[in-house]
């Protein structure tokens, strides 16, 4: 039996909206993946926690990317009348908002956990994890964009026998004969801060709000056919 008018333009409306939401989150996810101002920070907090922020950006990209294919096949079941296809798509639906979930406490977890030991971990690896040349690397971009020298002065370099980096210079003389006075670390903290707000903002918004209501309402709306057609 063919699915009515109405009820088809509800399934196509939430569909809609599912994968609009779907590639909202997968444009998200790719962001804070891919750009390189973003990478240069996660490389330094990362150095102080094992856990990696860009998880989340992966479990964004997987929900978001799962969202954006599970509605387009919703699409298709609506056309051609697939009962029980809706029914089995939308429990699929309600299995992938489990990725933004966790994306969003993973974040509000992170920023916790790297507020609290943060300054510390990146003062006591200062030394050994220069000698990595991502981190070293990394340290360098973000120190010459935020202006900023070491953690919490430039004296954490000399106070470890380690050279000034020409990234904390106010000039490109070397060596260098005046160096930024105010440490990354406030920088470093607000912007696990923000980031880690703007991606609890998105799992948690995405998967409790408007598509975990419309995703319900497919899931009832799909059983209810289903039921109906034995």
């Amino acid at each position: 039996m063919a699915i009515s008018k109405d009820l088809k333009r509800s399934f196509l409306f939430c569909f809609i909206l599912l994968w609009l939401s779907g590639g909202a989150m997968l444009g998200v996810g790719i962001w804070f993946t891919v750009d390189s101002d973003i990478t240069d920070a996660r490389i330094v907090t990362a150095i102080t926690h094992p856990a990696k922020l860009e998880y989340c950006g992966y479990f964004l990209i997987a929900g978001g990317g799962a969202l954006v294919l599970f509605s387009i096949i919703g699409f298709l079941a609506v056309a051609y009348s697939a009962r029980a296809l809706l029914g089995f798509l939308s429990f699929l639906i309600i299995c992938a908002l489990v990725l933004p979930l966790v994306c969003g406490a993973f974040a509000l977890w992170y920023r916790d956990a790297w507020t609290t030991t943060g300054k510390d971990e990146l003062m006591a690896n200062l030394t050994i994890s220069y000698k990595n040349v991502t981190f070293q690397k990394a340290m360098e971009n973000y120190q010459t964009k935020w202006r900023c020298c070491g953690v919490q002065s430039s004296g954490d370099y000399t106070s470890k026998q380690l050279p000034v980096p020409s990234s904390c210079c106010k000039t490109t003389a070397l060596p260098c004969p005046e160096a930024y006075t105010d440490g990354c670390y406030g920088a470093m903290e607000k912007w696990v801060t923000q980031y880690t707000l703007i991606l609890t903002g998105v799992g948690l918004g995405f998967g409790c709000g408007l598509v975990g209501i419309i995703s319900l309402v497919v899931f009832v709306a799909a059983c209810c056919l289903v039921s109906r057609s034995y």
